[in-house]
């Protein structure tokens, strides 16, 4: 009895551990206004892009539970608590789960209420998409929001040195940078900027279907709030090529999704699976959700399986020679060989 006792209490434990509650903190910043350089073109490399001064910075960040009272300059960076996070500068979202991304810093101080005071994050993108290793002049975007100063987004940068970021000491990342050549800059200042927290949090379903024969197959994904947004609330959604080929295997989309204000349903998406008769392999590709809008992101991926439903080509099989045929086989083979003997022997020769 003592024994099915402490089991239960640690099944109980762990059922409390996997429902603890996930933050979310919102972050928005003023527009960019004045303080823009684009590049110059002809585009020299890379992914060559415009900032406007309409544009801004936002992000969010998840975090398991709350963040404590009175923190002064900690590292999320190190924290095993910081479960997702993303910015993103207008052209492009820089978050946790993309394989390109590298976080270089991220540090938050709070009051006696938990709410964010100060704040330093900065995060990096390799532009090719690639999860590396990468090396000197691949380009990098970066994002960075920064409490104490104007901070400075910089799109399309040559890097110059590649190494571990610094503090984060996230391998691969870009610790110095080179030629400006076909680089944008947006600085901006953060007065004015603000984080927000107690927001719902999204999270998508995951598919795997048959792709049909012929014409399309539709992939629906939903997407969830654990509760209904206070404010009219979006989020932005694309495909992501997997082991699936966009294109080939399915066709890549992107689109956005919207809530009004008090509205906690659930959202549909839907992706188009390309039929065919070809047997191969099952197949994913994802749906990535960016750019929240009043609402967290908890999951940010849900994923597609294409289930292969097409029969494999018969194995070639190779005739086996019933018993009946080993033997005239045998009794063939027997002969040749007596007329070669009796040849060798010579004429007026009999027998072996």
């Amino acid at each position: 009895m003592p024994r099915l006792i402490s089991l239960f209490l640690g099944l109980l434990c762990a059922l409390g551990l996997s429902a603890a509650h996930a933050a979310t903190y919102q972050f928005t910043g003023p527009t960019y206004g004045a303080g823009i350089t684009n590049y110059v073109a002809p585009c020299p490399g890379g992914s060559c892009a415009d900032y406007t001064a309409g544009m801004r910075t936002t992000g969010w960040f998840t975090y398991l539970g709350s963040l404590a009272p009175n923190l002064v300059n900690h590292n999320l960076h190190a924290d095993p608590n910081l479960l997702t996070y993303g910015l993103t500068d207008g052209l492009v979202s820089i978050e946790s789960s993309h394989p390109a991304t590298r976080l270089v810093r991220f540090q938050v101080s709070t009051d006696a209420g938990g709410n964010i005071t100060s704040y330093w994050a900065l995060v990096g993108q390799w532009a090719d998409g690639l999860a590396g290793p990468h090396s000197v002049p691949d380009r990098m975007h970066r994002i960075e929001v920064f409490s104490g100063s104007a901070s400075n987004n910089y799109h399309n940068w040559v890097c110059g040195t590649v190494a571990a970021t610094i503090p984060a000491g996230v391998a691969d990342g870009c610790t110095s940078f080179g030629d400006n050549s076909g680089r944008s800059d947006a600085e901006h200042s953060n007065v004015g900027a603000s984080w927000s927290s107690g927001l719902p949090t999204l999270s998508i379903s995951s598919i795997s279907a048959s792709e049909g024969n012929a014409g399309v197959t539709n992939f629906t994904f939903t997407v969830t709030l654990d509760a209904a947004p206070a404010a009219p609330a979006s989020v932005s959604w694309s495909t992501i090529t997997g082991t699936a080929t966009g294109g080939v295997d399915y066709f890549g989309d992107s689109g956005a999704l919207n809530w009004a204000a008090g509205d906690g349903s659930s959202r549909t998406l839907t992706v188009q699976v390309i039929g065919d008769t070809t047997a191969e392999a099952d197949e994913t590709f994802r749906v990535r959700l960016t750019n929240p809008v009043n609402v967290g992101i908890n999951d940010p991926h849900g994923t597609g399986t294409i289930l292969n439903d097409d029969a494999a080509p018969p194995a070639a099989v190779n005739s086996v020679p019933t018993l009946s045929e080993w033997a005239m086989l045998l009794m063939a083979g027997l002969m040749g060989l007596g007329a070669v003997v009796r040849n060798r022997r010579g004429p007026g020769r009999s027998g072996f």
